[in-house]
């Protein structure tokens, strides 16, 4: 078992929502994740450059708007 300070385990706990609460999914993710070459990160920016495009643009029109909200409020509707 391994033991996480307080904060560490809160992110560890929010990553692992998005493999069903596993957190050992959560941890082979983010060891896999540190694994990637810049090629790798190239290559998938390549293959989702629409994508990625179409996400910024709504991020910045949506900020432009003021349809954003803070960290802090995020983690309160959570929970955290």
């Amino acid at each position: 078992m391994i033991f996480f300070e307080e904060e560490t385990d809160r992110y560890l706990a929010d990553l692992a929502q998005l493999h069903d609460g596993d957190r050992g999914k959560a941890v082979m993710d983010l060891i896999r994740t540190h694994q990637l070459s810049d090629e790798d990160i190239d290559e998938f920016e390549r293959v989702h450059h629409g994508e990625l495009v179409m996400q910024l643009e709504r991020s910045d029109r949506n900020f432009r708007e003021g349809n954003w909200i803070t960290r802090c409020e995020v983690n309160r509707r959570i929970g955290l």
